[in-house]
């Protein structure tokens, strides 16, 4: 890939720019966290898949019935994922991003 240099005056690109402020606020610190993160709902409303980032970036999908992330997904909505936290835990909703 070529060094990319602006030209003399040209405003230098946010992403150019080292910061605090710039590293907070990269796509990895918004998306990965100590929670896991729904960022999809696939299928027909009788077999949908949930889409989910997990904790360690990676993204799972999962059917109802099936464990992710050590929780058993309840139930798959039009917009929520319901897991329950095994074995016989609480019930956590994930909802879709607004």
């Amino acid at each position: 890939m070529a060094n990319y240099r602006p030209a003399p005056g040209a405003a230098i690109p946010q992403s150019e720019v080292d910061s605090p402020a710039g590293d907070q606020a990269t796509l990895e610190a918004l998306l990965v966290g100590d929670s896991p993160m729904l960022i999809g709902i696939s299928g027909t409303p009788e077999d949908r898949t949930a889409i989910i980032l997990g904790t360690s970036g990676d993204i799972l999908r999962a059917k109802r019935g099936e464990s992710v992330e050590g929780s058993r997904v309840l139930a798959i909505g039009d917009d929520q994922v319901q897991l329950q936290t095994e074995p016989g835990g609480m019930v956590i909703a994930l909802s879709l991003p607004a």
